[in-house]
C-alpha cells in the first residue's frame, strides 16, 4: 500500500471514530445529560475530607432533649426553655442566633411568650423563621403561586433582626444540590440569606445576587465524626456543666428539630444529598437545620460552587474537543493499548474536575 493510501486510511478511520465518539457523547448528553451533571456534583463530596467549621454552631432539639427536658414529641416545646438558651447565647455574645422553627401561634403559657419575646428583643440579632405552606384547592401554575407565608407570632416578629423562609429546593431525585433564596424579589429571603445580610457578607451588599445561581459546598457528611459543623443537644446547651461558659462567644448558632424519632404521617425536616449516594451509617439524611446553617456559611465565606457560565454551549464543545481529540486518537492504537490509555484518560479528567 502506497504512503498516500495509508494516510487516507489513517485519516478515515481516524475521521470516524472521532465522530462516532462525539456522537454517542453528545447523546449520552442529551439523554442523560442532567443525570450525569447531578453525578459529577455529587461523587466529587463522598472522598473530600470534612471541611472543620469553628463559627457556626448546630443546637439540636433532639430525641435525647425531648426526654431530658420533659418535652412532648408531638407539639410546641414550653418557650421558656428558648427563652433561657436565648438569655445565655446573650450572655455569651453569640454573633447571631437562627431559630429554624416557626412560632407561629401563641403559646400556652403567656409568660413564657413575654419572656421569649423580650429575649429576642435583648438579644438583638435573632432571625426567625417563616413558613410557605401550599394553599390547597390552587392549581400550581408556578413555584410561588400555590402557597402562602406563615410569620411568627406579632411579638416575636416585632422584636426579631430578620426574618427568613425555612424552604430548601430539591431537584427531581430529592437531593439538595443548589441554594434557595426565595422564587421572587417582594418574596422573604430564606434563612440563610437573612443571616448573612444581618452580618453583612459582602455577596448581600448587592441585592442582585441573592437570585444568582448557587451549588451548595458541603463541608461534611451529616452524623460524621468529628462533624464538620459543631453541634449540641438544646438540653446541653442549657447547662454550663455539659457545654462550658463560653462556648457560643463569637458564634452563629442555628437551633431547630433534629430528631430521630417522629410520629406517622409527621413531615420529618431532613433530606438527602450528594452524600447519600454514598450510603453509610448517619449519611443519609441532613436535617434542614445543618442545610440552612451550610448555606449561610457558603454565602460568608464566598465559598459556594458554580457550574460554567452558558453550561450547554461549555459542556457540549467540552464533549465536542474531546470526542474529536480522543476518538481520532485511540482507533490508531492497538486495542492492549486503546484500553490503558482510555482509562488513564479518564482518571485525569476526573482528577483535574475533583
Amino acid at each position: 500500500m502506497s504512503f498516500a493510501k495509508k494516510l487516507l486510511h489513517f485519516r478515515k478511520g481516524g475521521l470516524a471514530g472521532a465522530l462516532i465518539t462525539t456522537l454517542v457523547g453528545l447523546l449520552l448528553y442529551g439523554g442523560f445529560g442532567l443525570g450525569l451533571i447531578y453525578r459529577s456534583y455529587d461523587y466529587p463530596f463522598g472522598p473530600r475530607r470534612p471541611i472543620k467549621v469553628e463559627d457556626v454552631v448546630l443546637v439540636y432539639m433532639d430525641d435525647e432533649s425531648h426526654k431530658e427536658l420533659n418535652q412532648p414529641f408531638d407539639a410546641p416545646w414550653d418557650r421558656s426553655l428558648h427563652a433561657r438558651l436565648l438569655e445565655r447565647l446573650t450572655r455569651e455574645g453569640c454573633r447571631a442566633v437562627v431559630f429554624d422553627i416557626v412560632f407561629a401561634d401563641p403559646g400556652r403559657n403567656p409568660a413564657a411568650d413575654e419572656r421569649l419575646a423580650r429575649a429576642i428583643r435583648d438579644n438583638g440579632k435573632v432571625v426567625l423563621a417563616a413558613d410557605a405552606v401550599p394553599v390547597i384547592g390552587l392549581e400550581k401554575i408556578s413555584y410561588d403561586t400555590a402557597k402562602r407565608l406563615i410569620y411568627p407570632f406579632e411579638p416575636f416578629k416585632e422584636n426579631a433582626a430578620a426574618l427568613g423562609l425555612d424552604e430548601v429546593m430539591p431537584d427531581s431525585d430529592l437531593i439538595i444540590r443548589r441554594h434557595f433564596h426565595g422564587a421572587w424579589e417582594d418574596e422573604l429571603p430564606s434563612l440563610s440569606w437573612a443571616t448573612a445580610r444581618l452580618l453583612m457578607a459582602d455577596v448581600t451588599r448587592d441585592a442582585t445576587q441573592r437570585f444568582q445561581p448557587r451549588w451548595i459546598n458541603y463541608y461534611g457528611p451529616p452524623g460524621s465524626f468529628p462533624a464538620a459543623i459543631p453541634r449540641v443537644s438544646f438540653y446541653a446547651a442549657l447547662d454550663t456543666n455539659r457545654v462550658p461558659s463560653g462556648f457560643f462567644s463569637n458564634k452563629v448558632a442555628f437551633v431547630g428539630a433534629g430528631l430521630l424519632t417522629v410520629f406517622s404521617g409527621q413531615r420529618k425536616d431532613e433530606y438527602p444529598t450528594p452524600y447519600s449516594r454514598w450510603g453509610g451509617k448517619g449519611s443519609r439524611f441532613m436535617s434542614g437545620l445543618e442545610l440552612q446553617a451550610t448555606m449561610f456559611l457558603n454565602l460568608l465565606r464566598g465559598d459556594w460552587l458554580t457550574r460554567a457560565s452558558s453550561p450547554g454551549l461549555v459542556e457540549r464543545s467540552g464533549i465536542v474537543l474531546l470526542g474529536l481529540l480522543v476518538g481520532f486518537g485511540l482507533v490508531h492504537l492497538r486495542p492492549s493499548r486503546a484500553a490503558p490509555a482510555a482509562m488513564a484518560g479518564m482518571l485525569l479528567i476526573a482528577v483535574i474536575a475533583y
